[in-house]
């Protein structure tokens, strides 16, 4: 699926927060498991918009982006009762 166009826009303009709130909520739109933030989008202070952006702009193979994907949204263990 697609990041928001907007989100790109928010990061090359330097707000942080607004991408990741934005790219936050499709992820949950999308009922993809974020075992670590399941109530709100992670605040990421001191995180450079335009650097983000370079960043992300740095193609991956499916294999790769898959692999990415299994470990940002993997499950949380059963806790042991």
């Amino acid at each position: 699926w697609p990041a928001p166009r907007e989100a790109a826009a928010r990061l090359a303009a330097g707000d942080v927060a607004g991408a990741v709130g934005l790219a936050w909520r499709r992820l949950r739109s999308a009922r993809l498991p974020i075992p670590s933030h399941p109530h709100a989008p992670p605040q990421l202070p001191g995180l450079d918009g335009p650097r983000l952006l370079a960043a992300l702009t740095v193609p991956l193979h499916d294999a790769a982006l898959k692999n990415l994907a299994r470990r940002l949204l993997r499950q949380p263990a059963p806790s042991a009762s």
